[in-house]
């Protein structure tokens, strides 16, 4: 069963005005390893923010974008918890 949607803070601890899934969601929700995610990332499949900067900072993939994947994969989408 997939975790609560995260709503990520920013550096100065602002709630980020969208609703994101970690990798690990987003794996869960496609079915996949998380690494696959995380390659996926780096070919520019999957647009991604960051919770910072940096290239060890958080990564937070929007609903919306999360939800293009899965279609383009035929799987079903997450709701946005709105």
């Amino acid at each position: 069963m997939m975790n609560a949607i995260r709503t990520p803070k920013n550096r100065d601890q602002e709630p980020l005005r969208r609703p994101f899934l970690t990798p690990q969601q987003m794996s869960e929700a496609a079915g996949v390893q998380r690494v696959t995610i995380y390659a996926w990332i780096r070919k520019g499949w999957i647009e991604v923010e960051r919770g910072g900067p940096g290239r060890k900072s958080s990564i937070y993939i929007p609903i919306d974008e999360a939800n293009r994947v899965l279609s383009e994969l035929s799987l079903p989408t997450v709701d946005g918890g709105e």
